[in-house]
């Protein structure tokens, strides 16, 4: 079967080194969309994240991020934290862990906190089903523990040649790095070439 969607991740993934697009991989998804295949972004990022750089958004702090989340009229999709190191977030993590959250790391020292049961491989294959897409005819492109989801999920799964050791353990098969063309080379190679 061919694939018809492809999911990218965009921190590690699409974008590079320096938060930017390759220009290979703009030319890579122009070409997908042109053989009408279906390219989504699959991020741990907010819908606004998407659009406009981090620098860019006014954020509100929370003064007790536990009392915030355990208040019943706080509706929260996600929330990700970023800690100055690991041990903070491991600290954190300890006295969050009771909250009955998913609690996902990515990046090198941060955290996101989501429903259990919403996560990157439920989106994707909702996405999938809207566009009448069966999941054998997804992959998935990720590098971080956040996209490990999408990636068991998929009926391909590829990790960026960046990626930590447990994506590429999941993943199916593994590009160039994030720096070095990785998107452009799984849209051609497996979106629309013949490694299937």
């Amino acid at each position: 079967m061919a694939y018809q969607l492809i999911a990218l991740d965009m921190d590690g993934t699409l974008l590079d080194g320096a938060k930017r697009v390759l220009p290979s991989s703009t030319e890579a998804i122009e070409e997908a969309l042109a053989a009408r295949r279906h390219v989504a972004i699959c991020s741990g990022r907010c819908p606004a994240m998407v659009e406009v750089s981090r620098d860019e958004l006014a954020g509100r702090p929370a003064e007790d991020m536990r009392a915030l989340l355990r208040d019943p009229r706080t509706h929260v999709q996600k929330i990700n934290v970023h800690f100055r190191d690991e041990a903070t977030r491991e600290r954190v993590r300890a006295l969050v862990s009771d909250l009955g959250l998913g609690l996902v790391d990515f990046e090198t020292a941060s955290l996101e906190f989501s429903p259990t049961e919403a996560n990157k491989g439920t989106g994707m294959l909702a996405l999938a089903e809207l566009l009448g897409v069966p999941r054998e005819a997804t992959m998935a492109v990720g590098d971080a523990d956040n996209d490990l989801p999408m990636l068991r999920d998929a009926g391909l799964g590829v990790a960026m040649g960046n990626a930590n050791e447990r994506v590429r353990a999941a993943a199916d098969v593994v590009v160039a790095d994030n720096d070095h063309g990785g998107v452009a080379e799984a849209i051609r190679t497996y979106l629309l070439g013949s490694a299937h």
